[in-house]
């Protein structure tokens, strides 16, 4: 970006030395010499304007990943390994999860565990990836998904 920024600066001020020349010339050109120092000045307004593009699509895709990385550190900070799985917590600051290790590891993405049926609660599954995790007993606070129960700014799937 900074390069870009450099060769902006360089063709507006070829640009403006161009002007300069036409604006203070005291003799008089022909009309080629003139169509040729014209053609100069748009030559280096484009590059110009090229480059002020170029820097735009730049800055935009900066910002998104800016935006995901944000995004990314308020997950880490939202919560809490415990060894084996993760917690959150909800609006109300109750435990929420868990949530399985290795999609929150290798994907950035909070799936929640659920409960394997023929384990009697004790053991929790990963929809995702299919992990299988080892939980104490544990009741979940219940959310409403139509109104967007799911605390924070956590990505809940």
């Amino acid at each position: 970006m900074i390069e870009s920024i450099t060769s902006i600066a360089n063709s507006v001020n070829a640009a403006i030395g161009i002007g300069r020349i036409l604006r203070d010339t005291d003799k008089v050109w022909d009309q080629a010499e003139f169509k040729i120092k014209m053609s100069d000045l748009i030559e280096k307004l484009v590059d110009a304007k090229d480059h002020l593009q170029s820097n735009r699509e730049e800055n935009l895709n900066l910002r998104e990943e800016n935006l995901d990385l944000k995004k990314k550190l308020t997950l880490r900070d939202e919560v809490e390994f415990d060894g084996t799985k993760y917690w959150g917590k909800d609006k109300e600051g109750k435990k929420s999860g868990p949530f399985c290790q290795k999609c929150k590891d290798v994907n950035e993405k909070l799936i929640r565990l659920q409960p394997d049926s023929n384990s009697g609660g004790s053991y929790w599954t990963c929809f995702n990836c299919g992990g299988a995790y080892d939980v104490p007993p544990y009741a979940p606070s219940h959310h409403n998904r139509s109104s967007g129960g799911y605390g924070g700014s956590l990505g809940f799937v």
